[in-house]
């Protein structure tokens, strides 16, 4: 078959050439532009596009989504059916349901939580929110400080329309379940004493330890008896006291442990008195989250080291008392390698942990020898409130938001034992509604186009402050939000395929024209795709030897189908053509 010559030809063989080998030439031209200068181009473009894409949408006003249901409730009040323990913190979170939103809208998440029943001066609430899992969830934290009430409800209200109502009681520590046992001595002169040591295990599946459990739990409540008090005895505390010569069956909660008690006497002194040493100081704080390992225990407790002034006394063990064990608590100065509590210091010394717990004034520890209650010392441990010393929120310094935008705003505070972390939240203008002030989670709502100046005030020490502004606009289609997506689709449409499609159109054109007749389809067809693939595979060849530029085969897929379409549209246009005259010479 001979081959036409470009001799002589229509002028639409010219054009459509002319065009094709401008576009190839483009394409080609366009791969060689090193990465920085290729990211100016095609960001230059894809700022037109959002421009008129703008123009044509116009403003964007976002619709307030409100919850429509209360999804799973979550309770971790540890003692079951809403029952907290004195002095404990129980972990309320509700889940909230919305209905499906566009990409504009937003869910009104703001909440408040109100008192229903019960003397609200017994518990603090501490509230936040999290979100899981594209859920939203509302945390209060219920801190009982005192039981004054025989009930209390709370109400937790989400975005003014939904409510949930929470029943719960504060109930004394409840007596162990789970426990392990270990005792001292069980051969002891006459006089001398032994501990039963106590470690609190958790429910099956549960990871707390013995020193979180002991603020559920009170151990003292366990069974305690002598099968003959005249040989020993044992307290409430698990302190076994040996009497006289013999043998005596103690029983301590769930054990039975049989005592052997010596005729020989353990030497006391005629005088004796203990010696208080304390170190460090104790602050209120909120001993739930605390004693984690992260903090160093010495930072929010005291340590007492008892010592006895004549040091002949045998048995130098003591047992510790507070009046008022809201007020603080005693812990162990450590737990050893099977979870069991250690009172004593690293050189073996008697030694407990004294912390601030959940009222701040003055507590009276008092120590008494175990083996003669006379003996004994007292001191006034003084539990102040831990204030903030520095505060910063979760904020920039200018945030740029929308109409009908929800900002959330939360202090973080040092020490990390402040006692009270809420918030006050102001505004310099009504263009923004505020909602939870006094909370430590306030919700901030834009509710028209301004720039509004917000300060944040600590409510505990008001000289803490913090500030920013708050920049609001009318959202558009294409924003900062979405632009760098909008920027990569343009880039990959509008450079990749788009620019493919419009060279197949003008390659079929020329090839079809160049070979006159729809009977050389096999020529003109299998021609001009063989053209398209080989510039996709150029192009992006070009590209892996450019600097900051690179070539993948997801591309070359890209700029083919692109062509593909192009040259199928074309095709069927001129199909269409074709037999449009063929019909009107056959009516002829």
């Amino acid at each position: 078959m001979k081959i036409p010559s470009l001799k002589h030809r229509k002028p639409i063989v010219y054009i459509s050439l002319g065009i094709f080998a401008t576009l190839v030439s483009l394409i080609i031209a366009e791969s060689c532009i090193v990465g920085g200068a290729s990211g100016v181009q095609s960001g230059l473009f894809a700022q037109i596009s959002a421009f008129f894409v703008n123009l044509i949408k116009g403003p964007q006003i976002a619709e307030v989504i409100k919850p429509s249901s209360i999804g799973t409730v979550s309770d971790s009040s540890y003692l079951g059916n809403g029952k907290i323990a004195l002095g404990t913190t129980t972990l309320l979170s509700i889940e909230v349901k919305y209905p499906e939103k566009k990409d504009i809208d937003v869910y009104d998440k703001s909440y408040v939580v109100s008192d229903l029943l019960g003397n609200k001066d017994d518990y603090n609430l501490v509230m936040s929110s999290h979100e899981s899992k594209n859920s939203y969830f509302v945390d209060v934290r219920i801190v009982a400080n005192a039981m004054t009430s025989e009930a209390y409800a709370l109400n937790i209200k989400v975005a003014d329309s939904l409510n949930y109502r929470y029943d719960f009681n504060i109930v004394e520590r409840a007596k162990p379940v789970n426990y392990d046992l270990k005792i001292g001595k069980t051969t002891l002169k006459t006089g001398e004493t032994s501990k039963i040591d106590t470690k609190l295990n958790p429910k099956e599946g549960n990871n707390r330890n013995d020193y979180y459990l002991r603020r559920l739990y009170d151990y003292t409540k366990l069974d305690h008896s002598s099968s003959n008090e005249a040989i020993a005895t044992i307290d409430k505390y698990g302190v076994i006291h040996a009497i006289s010569e013999g043998s005596a069956s103690i029983t301590y909660g769930k054990e039975t442990y049989n005592i052997t008690v010596t005729s020989e006497h353990i030497t006391k002194p005629a005088t004796n008195s203990i010696a208080l040493n304390a170190t460090g100081s104790a602050s209120m704080l909120d001993y739930d989250y605390v004693f984690t390992g992260e903090d160093n225990p010495d930072d929010y407790s005291v340590l007492i080291h008892p010592t006895f002034e004549n040091t002949t006394l045998e048995d130098q063990s003591v047992s510790y008392y507070l009046s008022d064990e809201l007020g603080a608590i005693i812990a162990p100065f450590k737990y050893d390698e099977n979870g069991f509590p250690v009172y004593k210091d690293d050189e073996n010394k008697d030694c407990v942990r004294v912390c601030g717990y959940r009222k701040k004034g003055n507590v009276k520890l008092t120590v008494v020898s175990n083996n003669d209650n006379t003996i004994k010392q007292e001191l006034d441990i003084n539990v102040g409130e831990a204030l903030p010393a520095s505060m910063t929120i979760n904020q920039k310094e200018t945030k740029e938001v929308y109409v009908n935008d929800q900002l959330q705003v939360s202090g973080i505070f040092t020490p990390k034992n402040v006692s009270v972390k809420a918030i006050n939240v102001t505004g310099d203008s009504d263009k923004v509604q505020i909602v939870g002030n006094g909370t430590e989670l306030v919700t901030i709502k834009a509710k028209d186009v301004g720039k509004v100046h917000i300060t944040v005030t600590s409510v505990a020490n008001e000289t803490l402050k913090q500030e920013f502004d708050i920049n609001i606009s009318v959202k558009q289609a294409i924003n900062d939000d979405n632009y760098s997506n909008f920027h990569q689709w343009m880039r990959k449409f509008g450079g990749h395929f788009m620019l493919f499609l419009v060279t197949a159109i003008f390659g079929l054109l020329f090839f079809y024209t160049y070979f006159e007749d729809y009977i050389k389809l096999y020529l003109y067809l299998p021609l001009t795709l063989f053209v398209g693939f080989l510039t996709a595979g150029l192009s992006e060849l070009i590209q892996l030897c450019v600097p900051s530029r690179s070539g993948t085969w997801m591309d070359v897929g890209i700029d083919f189908f692109g062509y593909v379409v192009g040259t199928a549209i074309t095709f069927l246009v001129i199909t269409i053509i074709h037999f449009i005259k063929k019909a009107k010479n056959k009516s002829k």
